[in-house]
């Protein structure tokens, strides 16, 4: 969508900062030997069967989520590079949405 102003150097801190997030995000994972409590002697079969099915899907969650987070901060980086000017009337324009814009909650179904 065109006509919108963005501060660059905003783009490229934030950007960054997804980046940085993203890394501490994969650096913090949860490993799955942390639900090693949760298997046989201690627990049941089904137990344990559920506890590594819970575990592998959470994993798969979690790298899901710092890919999208990677993802996000290279597309913010992408918009500073390609970012383009607008003229004052289409900012204008933008500007009176947000001051006299208001939010319309959805119908109960």
């Amino acid at each position: 969508m065109s006509g919108f102003v963005v501060d660059l150097e905003s783009l490229r801190v934030n950007s960054n900062l997804l980046a940085e997030v993203a890394g501490l995000l994969y650096r913090g994972c949860l490993r799955r030997e942390v639900g090693t409590l949760a298997r046989r002697p201690y627990v049941t079969a089904e137990v344990s069967e559920a506890s590594d099915e819970f575990t592998r899907f959470a994993d798969e969650q979690y790298r899901d989520l710092v890919v999208l987070v990677m993802a996000l901060a290279t597309k913010l980086k992408e918009t500073g590079q390609d970012y383009l000017g607008v003229d004052g009337s289409v900012q204008g324009k933008l500007d009176r949405i947000l001051t006299d814009g208001s939010y319309v909650a959805p119908k109960d179904r």
